[in-house]
């Protein structure tokens, strides 16, 4: 999640400079004022340290968050970047299959403001195909790509992401047989 909020606030960034997006400064400084005060009651409650929510410590995952390793800390966000590149520079491709005429940073400014709003927005993962869809036509057009050309893009990226690895996974596990314990 880091990834695609790094990448796509810069996106989002170089989108609306580039393009010339019109924000509504009023939603805007609501939408951070909330993010604000989030953050404080988050550090609030990790000051207090003695909370309880259903049984469950904050001094202990305040612990636990403190104490976990680095090294996988590292390699957890390592394997992130390189997904989140992977998928990236995947959408171009298929962008450039449709024989799209944009250039390689257009799109992925494009690419990880898609990303980036898709992500903010909840969802079942099941329709994560219709939001970055939605998301996909809507900022697309915005650069003259055709909308069942950004339409068609999700859905393959979705099928070749989502779909297929859920298929082959669920065969796996299907079929999958616990090793025999020796008694």
């Amino acid at each position: 999640m880091a990834v695609t909020i790094v990448f796509g606030v810069i996106g989002l960034l170089v989108f609306v400079q580039t393009y010339s997006i019109q924000i509504n400064t009023n939603k805007l400084a609501i939408l951070v004022l909330a993010g604000l005060l989030l953050f404080i009651f988050i550090r609030f409650i990790f000051k207090k340290g003695n909370l309880n929510i259903k049984g469950f410590s904050i001094k202990k995952l305040k612990d636990f968050i403190y104490y976990f390793p680095q090294k996988k800390l590292v390699l957890g966000a390592t394997y992130s970047l390189i997904r989140y590149l992977i998928f990236s520079f995947q959408f171009y491709y298929v962008l450039v299959l449709f024989k799209v005429d944009i250039g390689y940073l257009d799109a992925m400014t494009v690419i990880t403001t898609m990303y980036l709003l898709a992500s903010i927005i909840p969802s079942i993962f099941i329709f994560d195909v219709v939001i970055k869809g939605g998301i996909a036509v809507y900022l697309f057009s915005i650069i003259g790509v055709n909308e069942l050309v950004s339409l068609s893009v999700v859905t393959i990226m979705w099928i070749l992401n989502f779909v297929i690895p859920s298929i082959i996974g669920s065969f796996y596990v299907l079929y999958f047989k616990f090793p025999k314990v020796n008694e």
